[in-house]
């Protein structure tokens, strides 16, 4: 089978390559759509987003924008197409996001592939091969859009990755946590994991940090007598003042007063229990 690269990347949206021996791929991401279909391999091993998939033959692997894969095991027998779509400028009028599972198996996928190939070995003016390919890729991606589009967002999708980084958040909070070492968790990048968090948990990981902190230090303050520097500390805090500035904005009082407040009303609840 020989090798075909689109090289207009600058003026088409769209690159296209076939390997039978393709080289290793270390970790990385990138902005675009990625379609791998296999039409022969034995023993692939890819990794995408930190979830192993063993490709099997007629399987397509999509690559969504800003996750991170690669690939060191292509396993024997291997004939791969690559096919990389910049969605923004093929379809300038969709407004929603494409975002697919990263392993697809369908009837439709492989006729679609198939087809490819035969009409890219079959001809070699350019002219006609770029119908073929422009023919394909939208082909292709109203395949998956009618059978395998997910919601770009979808909480089921990384319902357990996000739950899994709150639990993290909460039993560190203590500790710096930076944005990249939480995308490096759900091996995804910074952009595509705020808005990941955003559109789940409703506010942006940094603000969902800071409440995590208010909320320990108001258990802090309610149950014992460690002083406010040192809860300020304990919570992650890097100084007392800055503390009070932040709880007063969140409690819409200070550190000191609502200790006091909650003071009042544990005294007036077992006020209340001792007239029983």
């Amino acid at each position: 089978m020989k090798s075909y690269y689109w090289l207009q990347y600058d003026k088409s949206p769209i690159r296209i390559s076939f390997a039978t021996k393709p080289s290793p791929i270390k970790p990385h991401s990138q902005k675009e759509l990625e379609l791998m279909y296999f039409y022969e391999t034995t023993g692939c091993v890819y990794e995408c987003r930190g979830n192993t998939l063993n490709v099997n033959k007629g399987e397509l692997i999509t690559i969504n924008p800003d996750e991170m894969h690669a690939c060191n095991e292509w396993g024997e027998n291997i004939c791969v197409v690559c096919v990389i779509i910049d969605v923004e400028k093929l379809l300038p009028n969709c407004t929603k996001p494409l975002y697919f599972k990263n392993l697809i198996s369908h009837p439709d996928v492989s006729h679609a592939f198939e087809k490819l190939k035969q009409n890219m070995e079959n001809n070699d003016e350019n002219s006609i091969i770029d119908c073929y390919v422009y023919s394909f890729v939208y082909e292709i991606l109203a395949i998956l859009i009618k059978n395998e589009f997910q919601n770009e967002y979808d909480s089921d999708l990384y319902k357990d990755e996000l739950l899994s980084v709150s639990k993290y958040i909460m039993e560190n909070v203590l500790d710096k946590i930076s944005i990249k070492m939480l995308a490096d968790k759900m091996h995804l990048s910074e952009s595509r994991f705020y808005h990941v968090f955003k559109n789940y948990f409703g506010l942006c990981p940094k603000e969902y940090i800071l409440r995590c902190r208010i909320s320990k230090s108001c258990t802090l303050l309610s149950g014992g007598s460690l002083r406010i520097t040192d809860i300020a500390q304990e919570c992650g805090f890097c100084s007392a003042s800055y503390f009070t500035e932040i709880f007063r904005k969140h409690m819409n009082c200070t550190p000191k007063e609502y200790r006091i407040k909650m003071y009042n009303a544990e005294r007036e609840r077992i006020s209340h229990l001792d007239k029983f």
